[in-house]
């Protein structure tokens, strides 16, 4: 092989070993030892000769192909960032390793020893995506060993959208922000499906949405809110806007989410300064906190789960549910 070199060692014991080196003189390197393991010297000598990649037998190789080939194809662009910056903290620890070297302990110390409690569990939990991305591309044939390895706790933000912090925030919110409420709060709709709403959703009596996160459709009966008919037909007014989009500002731009993030920091601001009394309930409030308003709106939580288009009632009690349930005294 071009460039491998085989030496034999003797030691003053008279014990005898061969190690072995890449010559790269000819490359300005110098001399790079191998090692004394046959296997692991040819491969390193693959990669000095660009035979091989780098991170070929390493988690590296399947970090870079899933961020190359399956993260662009995720709708969500909330997703996409959201597994890039994943991708990102675990690569400094894990990237080197090999799938072998990955084991239970190993993932057990990474969740415990990880400062973000909360994204410790999110990145382990990409880590066992990219697993099977791996196991489909043929990189590994060995099961993901954090398979069923308990999670750090997670407390749901306790935080509640009351009455009057509500009234505050629509009282100093402008027009763009007012429809982007009134949208979230009539609907349980995420952020991010509100900005994506079109007039042509609208048909038939009905609002017609997919989720963005989940891909879940649903209707929304038009006829059965108090706002959706006022919105709906504010929109069609707006001559202005020569797009589709449902939000638009009064000039007719496309709204976007940092320009409702930005409304809605001046909006709680200003009713913070007029209302210092409700100081504590607006503080941490954010524009997706008005999901939880919408679930509080609903009659039970059965209606509130079906409006946030949650999987079971169990996530919306845990999440947005917040206030405690009615319960009469026996006597």
């Amino acid at each position: 092989m071009k460039r491998f070199r085989a030496r034999i060692r003797r030691g003053k014991n008279g014990q005898v070993w061969t190690c072995y080196y890449w010559d790269g003189r000819g490359a300005e390197r110098g001399e790079v030892s191998l090692g004394t393991d046959y296997a692991e010297a040819k491969r390193r000598w693959e990669e000095l000769e660009g035979l091989r990649d780098a991170g070929a037998g390493t988690l590296k190789q399947a970090f870079d192909k899933f961020e190359a080939d399956v993260l662009p194809t995720y709708t969500s662009a909330t997703t996409r960032r959201d597994y890039a910056n994943s991708l990102r903290a675990m690569r400094p620890t894990m990237e080197r390793a090999t799938w072998e070297a990955i084991t239970t302990p190993m993932l057990a110390a990474y969740r415990d020893q990880r400062s973000a409690k909360t994204r410790a569990n999110r990145e382990l939990a990409l880590l066992s995506l990219v697993w099977k991305w791996a196991r489909e591309w043929g990189y590994t044939q060995l099961p993901y060993p954090g398979q069923g390895m308990r999670k750090n706790p997670e407390r749901a933000r306790a935080i509640q959208v009351t009455d009057a912090a509500f009234a505050a925030l629509y009282a100093h919110a402008d027009p763009v922000l007012r429809d982007a409420l009134d949208w979230i709060t009539a609907t349980g709709l995420r952020i991010t499906d509100v900005l994506a709403l079109r007039l042509t959703d609208c048909r038939d009596g009905v609002v017609r949405v997919q989720a963005n996160k989940t891909g879940k459709p649903a209707e929304f009966v038009i006829g059965a809110s108090a706002v959706l008919p006022r919105l709906i037909e504010a929109r069609k007014a707006n001559k202005r806007a020569m797009h589709l989009r449902m939000l638009a500002t009064p000039t007719g731009r496309a709204v976007t989410e940092r320009m409702l993030h930005d409304r809605f920091v001046a909006a709680r601001t200003a009713a913070e300064k007029a209302a210092p009394e409700l100081l504590d309930a607006l503080r941490g409030l954010v524009l997706r906190d008005m999901r939880k308003r919408a679930a509080a709106l609903a009659p039970d939580l059965a209606t509130a789960a079906t409006l946030l288009q949650h999987s079971s009632p169990a996530v919306t009690r845990r999440h947005y549910r917040t206030q405690g349930d009615k319960i009469a005294p026996v006597r």
